[in-house]
């Protein structure tokens, strides 16, 4: 009646309903529905043969629960079940768990690609603002350097000029001299007097000539780093200082234990020293010191050449030791450009890879000069 559509329902025992469908291989009908109870599988047996009731219960307590599912599929007391709904639920659960994670590195890759992007365009602007500080900063320094080179210009014409002072006045009294044995004579000079003329005063001339050669090679700028005795370029540099300390009544006292030599650019560090060493004139002038001084002290201490430059002035005041090397920081009050020991600094830290600092100490301010020394060669082969 279900086949042919007579009847919408029909209600039976399952194990009846069960058989029919599975006998008569009805495979579009089904057993639905629920029951409040559970079938529980009899067996009787006769009183007389109680060995039969233990065989059966042994066997029956053998079915394993696979074989016992087997039995209930083939005679339709449950459906086969070819989909697990828990297996499903938790692959689903899974799937939704994946997808949001592909969905959150999607979106994490969108977010760090962007960033990425910022970050290069960021990168791009901090280089170019970068390479654009650097040249500022370069140019600032070749502006200082070139304020500093036009200071120590006066510095050194008035060096020269000091150097120039005796070999003029002997060329004035040889000249002098000329003139009073040619009145003597009558407007007649010997050979003699000519050729004592020519030698003294071609004496004075040449070297007023080597004074210029001095200092145009001793401020000419090197572009490679040579290895140089320290005490050389220190001797030089007082040589040539001498004649103006000596004007302003200022003593310079040196002090070497052994020559100590050291590996960069000589003339620079002779550039850097002078600023130190006028520094310290300025201030035992502007201090008023009784008996001005300037002692320079050349030692080796373990594997370093140091040079001391010690003046007796009165020290450096504490709230401006840390301002001194800064940039057009000065505490003269007439003609000071504040550039010169900041040069001195940059000079020696970063052009010689030294190390400039100071401190006050026996009544004035020390300029303490540390640089790495080289092994010993021999003087003709050093560079000065």
């Amino acid at each position: 009646m279900l086949l042919k559509g007579v009847a919408d329902y029909t209600i039976a025992e399952p194990v009846r309903m069960s058989y029919y469908i599975k006998q008569n291989n009805i495979n579009n009908l089904y057993i639905a529905g629920t029951f409040p109870y559970n079938y529980k599988l009899r067996i009787a047996t006769r009183n007389d043969q109680p060995i039969i009731n233990i065989i059966l219960n042994k066997a029956i307590e053998e079915i394993t629960p696979a074989q016992m599912k087997a039995l209930a599929l083939k005679w339709g007391y449950e459906k086969e079940v070819f989909l697990d709904k828990e297996l499903l639920t938790k692959i689903i659960f899974s799937a939704i768990l994946i997808l949001l994670f592909l969905i959150y590195l999607f979106i994490l890759n969108r977010k760090l690609k962007r960033t990425k992007e910022a970050l290069g365009k960021a990168n791009a602007t901090l280089e170019y603002r970068i390479m654009e500080e650097v040249e500022k900063n370069r140019e600032k320094e070749l502006i200082m350097l070139h304020q500093s080179r036009f200071a120590q210009m006066g510095q050194i014409l008035n060096m020269i000029a000091h150097q120039w002072r005796q070999p003029l006045n002997i060329l004035m009294s040889i000249n002098q001299v000329l003139v009073v044995k040619y009145d003597r004579k009558n407007g007649h000079l010997s050979k003699e007097d000519i050729r004592e003329f020519n030698e003294k005063s071609t004496r004075q001339i040449q070297l007023m000539s080597q004074t210029i050669d001095d200092f145009r090679d001793f401020f000419k700028p090197r572009k490679e780093k040579q290895t140089f005795c320290l005490n050389d370029i220190i001797k030089h540099l007082l040589d040539i200082i001498t004649p103006v300390f000596e004007q302003a009544n200022i003593k310079l006292h040196l002090i070497e234990t052994k020559e100590l030599f050291i590996k960069g650019y000589s003339n620079e560090l002779a550039q850097a020293t002078l600023n130190i060493f006028y520094n310290a004139k300025d201030a035992l002038l502007e201090n008023g010191i009784p008996n001005p001084k300037v002692e320079i002290k050349l030692l080796e201490k373990e594997e370093n050449a140091v040079l001391i430059i010690h003046d007796n002035a009165g020290g450096i005041p504490e709230d401006i030791m840390e301002k001194i090397f800064d940039p057009y920081f000065s505490t003269k009050e007439k003609n000071g450009t504040g550039i010169g020991l900041y040069m001195s600094k940059m000079i020696i830290e970063k052009h010689m890879e030294g190390k400039l600092k100071v401190k006050n100490q026996n009544g004035g301010a020390s300029f303490i000069i540390i640089f790495r020394k080289v092994t010993q060669v021999k003087k003709n082969d050093s560079i000065s």
